[in-house]
């Protein structure tokens, strides 16, 4: 009797732990591919210098003291390009815009690699009314989109819910980038 007791415990003790094991692998969330893994560590990394002010920064602000606008709105934009230097020629690592209306703050970053490709585009914002994500992240590889993640959830790089927001986004990089290496030129020719 004890026997068939102990087979019978055993038994339903496995039958729990292939439940529990089971159950833990449909809920946890998908993990990144190793690619954009790699690119989340760079911009960690680079985030990380920003923040300890160790690539040169190039910033406009417009409205700084967040003055009360014509249409009674306080608003704030600022645009800052973080860059290092290889030789002669500076090497743009991140693009950062925050724009401020009232309380709600979008913010935008675009991190490119060592040869100027752009690699992540990092949308958050907390505009509840409006957008139903409070966090996209864009992964490129080989100037293509490799991945997306909204809040936390892996999409693939063929979502289109999120493919025109992708292209905008895509455009403006391109047009920050043009607009660095625009500026820098000028300015290293005076």
């Amino acid at each position: 009797m004890l026997k068939k007791i102990i087979i019978l415990f055993s038994f339903i003790f496995m039958a729990f732990s292939v439940i529990f094991s089971i159950t833990a692998q449909n809920t946890r969330p998908k993990r990144q591919p190793s690619s954009t893994r790699n690119i989340q560590d760079l911009y960690n990394y680079i985030k990380e210098k920003t923040k300890k002010n160790q690539y040169y920064e190039n910033s406009i602000v417009f409205n700084h003291h967040k003055f009360a606008w014509h249409d009674a709105k306080k608003k704030q934009y600022k645009q800052s390009s973080y860059y290092s230097y290889t030789s002669d020629e500076p090497t743009l690592r991140m693009y950062k815009i925050i724009e401020m209306i009232d309380k709600i703050i979008y913010e935008t970053e675009y991190l490119y690699d060592n040869d100027g490709k752009l690699i992540l585009i990092f949308e958050s914002q907390n505009d509840y009314e409006t957008l139903k994500y409070r966090e996209i992240k864009f992964f490129f590889e080989k100037e293509k989109c490799i991945n997306i993640i909204v809040d936390k959830e892996v999409l693939s790089s063929e979502n289109q819910e999120y493919s025109s927001k992708m292209n905008k986004l895509e455009e403006e990089a391109k047009r920050l980038k043009e607009y660095f290496i625009n500026e820098m030129k000028d300015y290293q020719n005076e």
